[in-house]
């Protein structure tokens, strides 16, 4: 029962970056939740069997999972910082708009045209 929870983390993991990648935020909130339901399916097993042990296969899943969450935070951080960095550019160029005087338009030319009747 617990490899197959680690297993389930694990495919998820991947499919997180794979999401990423993508751009596809909805879906990887949506599969964040999943992932932290079944962490807590984990953490309830481990509860209930206060003697548990993991096996040395399930603890080399446990750290292949860590190794791939350590490249998701990563590569999340990255997009999150990213997307600060053009927020600031685009409210920091509303505000030179904002303070940017109006001018009107002077390359124009006006005819009255009472000039021509006489």
């Amino acid at each position: 029962m617990m490899f197959e929870l680690l297993q389930k983390i694990y495919n998820i993991t991947l499919e997180l970056e794979r999401i990423l990648e993508q751009e596809d935020y909805e879906e990887f909130d949506r599969l964040l939740q999943i992932r932290n339901v079944t962490m807590t399916e984990v953490d309830g097993l481990k509860v209930n069997h206060p003697n548990f042990q993991y096996t040395n296969l399930e603890t080399q899943l446990l750290e292949d999972i860590y190794a791939l969450n350590s490249q998701l935070m990563k590569k999340s951080e990255d997009i999150k910082t990213n997307s600060e960095l053009s927020i600031n550019k685009m409210n920091s160029k509303k505000q030179l708009f904002k303070y940017k005087p109006y001018f009107k338009q002077t390359s124009g030319v006006f005819v009255d045209e009472t000039l021509g009747k006489g």
